[in-house]
């Protein structure tokens, strides 16, 4: 596929919903940007210009911020558009190591 902005547009389109979810976990875990750039390795403006749709996420980075907040993610790609599933997991969240496979409090 060559890369145009209506490539880039769809992109940003495609991922919209997911990181919708993950604001709205965020929020609703109580957590600032700055917490979660932090545990991500990465800045408070990265988060806000994700959630803003400013800036379109690496897919580790989307990976890694679902993680942290307690989602498994799955990505296809098909025809040129983005599918990512986000499937809650009680396992995974704050503070969980996927090299130990340890969650927290265990």
């Amino acid at each position: 596929m060559t890369y145009s902005r209506t490539n880039h547009e769809n992109f940003i389109n495609d991922l919209r919903p997911v990181v919708q979810t993950l604001y709205l976990a965020r929020r609703t875990k109580g957590l600032t940007q700055r917490e979660v750039a932090a545990a991500l390795g990465t800045n408070q403006g990265k988060i806000s210009g994700l959630e803003s749709s400013q800036l379109a996420p690496q897919a580790s980075l989307l990976a890694s911020w679902a993680q942290y907040l307690g989602y498994d993610m799955t990505m296809n790609i098909t025809e040129g558009r983005v599918h990512i599933t986000l499937t809650e997991t009680p396992q995974l969240g704050l503070g969980y190591d996927p090299d130990t496979q340890v969650a927290p409090g265990a």
